[in-house]
């Protein structure tokens, strides 16, 4: 949701709106930057002071659900839970327990725990999204 703000936490952006200097040699070297799990090229890094997270989400005219784990160690709960406000069209469901991607905290996609979360998780995300679209159930 607010990239701005993740390279930030990791030391990568500096206010006014610039990268650190090991940033911006990594953005010249590599072309690119880590923010979470993704990799940010020059013009994506560029637009990032430009972005207005809270109007962008008021401006989505559809219902919008963010399911977000609370020990998410690659984007921080917190930060879902700054921008994802009834005031901006949001809701915010946290699922306990779990890091990014819905994984037990310290492992893998192929862990048993993690695969029974992704079972619990998953249909919640698809009946939010069919509510949202008021898409009736075949039984």
């Amino acid at each position: 949701l607010d990239y701005a703000a993740d390279l930030f936490r990791k030391g990568e952006w500096l206010p006014p709106g610039r990268l650190s200097d090991d940033a911006a040699a990594a953005l010249a070297e590599k072309g690119e930057i880590r923010s979470s799990s993704l990799a940010i090229g020059r013009a994506f890094v560029n637009e990032i002071p430009f972005f207005d997270v809270p109007a962008a989400l008021r401006a989505i005219v559809a219902p919008i659900t963010v399911f977000h784990g609370e020990a998410d160690s690659d984007v921080p709960f917190a930060l879902s839970a700054q921008h994802c406000t009834p005031e901006n069209g949001c809701q915010l469901i946290g699922v306990p327990g779990v890091d990014h991607g819905f994984v037990k905290p310290g492992t893998g996609f192929d862990d048993p725990e993690t695969q029974e979360n992704h079972r619990r998780i998953i249909p919640r995300i698809v009946r939010a999204a069919v509510d949202a679209l008021h898409v009736p159930q075949v039984s």
